[in-house]
C-alpha cells in the first residue's frame, strides 16, 4: 500500500512540474505576444499619422492643379494668347 501511494505521488508530483513548466511558457509567449502588440500599436499610429499627412497634402496639390488648370484655361482664351503665331504668319507671307 505505501508502493502504491508513493507511486501516485510520484505522477501527482511530475504532473505538477509539467504544469507548472507550462504555465512559465504560457506566460513568456503572453509577456511576448503583449510587447509585440505595443510595438504594433506605436507602429500604427506612427503609419496612420503619416497617412494622415500624405491625404492633407494630396489634398492640397489636387486644389493647386485646379487652380492652375483654370489659369492656363484663361490665359487660352484670351485675346493675344495666339500673339506669337499670328506674329509669325505674317512674315511667312
Amino acid at each position: 500500500m505505501i508502493k502504491f501511494l508513493l507511486i501516485v505521488l510520484l505522477i501527482v508530483s511530475l504532473v505538477s512540474v509539467v504544469a507548472i513548466h507550462l504555465v512559465f511558457r504560457l506566460a513568456k509567449r503572453a509577456k511576448k505576444a503583449e510587447m509585440e502588440n505595443k510595438i504594433l500599436c506605436v507602429a500604427f499610429g506612427i503609419v496612420k499619422e503619416k497617412a494622415e499627412r500624405l491625404q492633407t497634402t494630396l489634398d492640397k496639390t489636387a486644389k493647386v492643379e485646379g487652380e492652375a488648370n483654370a489659369e492656363r484655361k484663361e490665359l487660352a482664351e484670351a485675346l493675344n494668347s495666339d500673339l506669337v503665331n499670328r506674329a509669325n504668319n505674317l512674315f511667312k507671307l
